[in-house]
């Protein structure tokens, strides 16, 4: 009787944890970071199809080249794939450097994450927008009926 009573106990405790997390990652979420996003795929989606409309034919070549672009700027802004600068304080630094350049360094690197979110909200929207259309091109018959 009293195994049944801490299982069941300990089952809500289990419970309560996992809701407690889920309501803490849902207050994590940014909603500023998506709604930037979305606002920032509307234009550019906005601006693609006005050209296409208006049959401005290099439009798809300036995207094909923008994304390009925008993929470089994202790889040399993020120093490569790997580097991960999120955690990044005054301990992490090597410890021959000074605590002006140390502070300096972590300004730059935070200057420069700001860049990098710019570049990757227009890389998303410029990627979605090519998917779009290249769907949109692929399946087209398909539309019509």
């Amino acid at each position: 009787m009293k195994s049944k009573k801490k299982k069941k106990a300990s089952r809500k405790k289990h419970e309560i944890a996992a809701v407690s997390q889920l309501k803490s990652t849902v207050k994590r979420f940014n909603f500023k970071r998506l709604l930037n996003a979305a606002l920032t795929f509307v234009v550019v989606f906005l601006i693609y199809q006005i050209g296409v409309f208006f049959e401005f034919k290099p439009i798809i070549h300036i995207y094909s080249w923008l994304c390009f672009l925008l993929v470089m700027a994202f790889f040399l802004l993020n120093r490569g794939f790997g580097k991960i600068s999120a955690g990044l304080d005054e301990e992490n630094l090597p410890k021959n450097l000074s605590e002006d350049e140390k502070a300096a360094y972590i300004s730059a690197e935070k200057i420069r994450m700001k860049y990098k979110m710019v570049v990757l909200y227009l890389l998303t929207a410029v990627l979605i927008t090519l998917f779009i259309d290249s769907i949109y091109l692929v399946y087209y018959q398909w539309f019509l009926a």
